[in-house]
């Protein structure tokens, strides 16, 4: 096992696995060539240790050891006597080509090269080397010593004793290592780029407020963070470039599109969390946020009916199982389509389609919803048409309340959920449908690079194939965008 790791970079991420790698009992150097950064990367490492020995993760005399085991330096011709060398310098093609160049020049024929890069092609890095099979991707997640997540990934000329080497690396310091081809985001940052554009999106179509949107994914059962939480805390004009990136890397494809509503962000330097305004405002570190949740009413006295088809969708089975744990009756019924009715209000599951378009829309009071895909489900987007009376809307509302779900106002086909799903699930069959990864993998790096809390792909499975192409088709045919093309795979699925 190797004993000397060379860190090249000092921000976040490398703090962060310099970090890691102390903690598993590595000697580790920093290289910074800000020499006014050096003491800074140690006390804020020393401060981070301290917190953790406040909760009882490690002794002082542990940190003590740490500190001896950690160098900062500028000079790079320390990686003569490294191990391992990990390349984390911030997002810059030139710059870290120009760097594992020379480290591939100084360093032993043994010693492991990897860079942290989140973004850029390994086979484009690895251009730079004059023995390219050396270069590995080891992409870590922030914050590297608690994600439990390493992306492997293997450049077109990457040696196989290389990628096991890193693989081995990646378990030894207490990591659940995914191989990926080097295709731009590999796994994680390339899947979830419809999270963040689609959301965005939203709002360009002014569909609906940010904290309507954040709070249909808090409360949808399936994310621990609203996407524009998450943005905020990544740092939007970071989310924006690697959108950037990803959008330039597959030859602007509008799949990866960059939003002009997050650009206006960007330069009006309201860049998250770590500034105190972002998409959000922030007070002691907190995000400000605005309820939007429709009113109920006090008393409820209509009858409720859930009617379905045969086979039930799957929004259906798990309203019918939230209403039994919270011991609400419902009088099931079956017929020829699926639908919520409470008394004269008809409530139906999106399907992509604009709402004013649906047959019933002008004649009956209907509500669209959104899917309830998780039995945690605490939030439910909706768009109710005109003939749905405010007091109407209450007593929906307070039927919705007795499941433990609140219910928030969107104008958006496919609604909230739904239409971030079926994107999410269209371009992980098209990553797999590439090579990028296999299933279990996508998976697997989903719940642990993202903290998703489901697997996208056997929620898939629970939506149902034809049903997601079907969404994908109707909001095709709404915005006339290629964005929304079905993958190979997911047609071959859908069969």
């Amino acid at each position: 096992m190797p004993q000397q790791a060379v860190i090249i970079g000092g921000g976040v991420m490398g703090r962060g696995i310099a970090q890691l790698f102390v903690q598993n009992g590595y000697t580790v150097c920093v290289v910074e060539n800000q020499a006014q950064h050096a003491k800074q990367i140690l006390k804020i490492l020393e401060n981070s240790w301290q917190k953790l020995v406040t909760r009882g993760k490690f002794t002082s005399n542990q940190v003590q050891q740490f500190l001896a085991q950690l160098t900062i330096t500028s000079d790079l011709s320390v990686v003569k006597q490294a191990d391992v060398v990990i390349e984390a310098v911030f997002e810059d093609l030139e710059l870290k080509q120009h760097i594992l160049a020379q480290v591939e020049h100084m360093a032993s024929a043994n010693t492991l090269i990897a860079s942290n890069t989140s973004t850029f092609s390994i086979t484009t890095l690895a251009s730079a080397l004059q023995n390219p099979q050396r270069l590995v991707g080891l992409h870590f997640f922030n914050p590297p010593p608690v994600m439990k997540l390493v992306e492997v990934v293997k450049g077109l000329q990457t040696d196989e004793a290389i990628i096991q080497q890193a693989t081995q690396l990646a378990e030894n310091l207490g990591k659940q290592p995914v191989l990926c081809q080097s295709f731009p985001g590999f796994i994680v940052n390339r899947i979830c780029r419809p999270y963040y554009c689609e959301s965005f999106k939203m709002l360009d179509e002014q569909a609906a407020s940010i904290d309507s949107i954040d709070a249909a994914l808090e409360g949808s059962g399936l994310f621990p963070m609203g996407v524009f939480r998450l943005v905020d805390l990544i740092g939007v004009e970071t989310n924006f470039r690697n959108t950037q990136a990803l959008f330039e890397a597959f030859f602007y494809d509008n799949r990866y599109k960059p939003s002009f509503i997050q650009a206006e962000y960007v330069n009006a330097k309201r860049l998250g969390q770590k500034v105190n305004q972002g998409l959000y405002h922030y007070q002691n570190n907190q995000a400000v946020r605005h309820s939007e949740f429709v009113p109920k009413s006090q008393t409820f006295s209509e009858e409720v009916q859930l009617q379905s088809t045969e086979t039930a969708p799957f929004w259906i089975q798990n309203l019918q199982n939230i209403a039994n744990q919270k011991g609400v009756a419902l009088n099931r019924q079956q017929g020829e389509s699926s639908c919520l009715k409470i008394g004269s209000v008809q409530m139906l599951a999106t399907d992509g389609q604009l709402a004013e378009s649906l047959l019933p829309w002008k004649q009956v009071p209907t509500i669209i919803m959104d899917w309830i895909l998780s039995e945690k489900a605490s939030v439910l987007a909706i768009q109710a048409n005109p003939l749905v009376k405010d007091e109407m809307l209450e007593q929906v509302a307070s039927f919705f309340d007795s499941l433990g779900i609140q219910l928030v106002v969107v104008h958006s086909p496919a609604m909230v959920v739904l239409r971030l799903m079926v994107m999410l699930i269209n371009e992980a069959l098209e990553a797999i449908q590439q090579g990028v990864c296999n299933e279990h993998d996508c998976n697997l790096a989903l719940r642990l690079g993202m903290s998703f809390q489901f697997d996208l792909l056997t929620l898939a499975e629970q939506i149902g194939y034809p049903n997601v192409m079907q969404i994908l088709k109707h909001l095709f045919q709404l915005f006339q965008d290629e964005k929304y093309r079905s993958s190979l795979r997911l047609r071959s699925k859908a069969i």
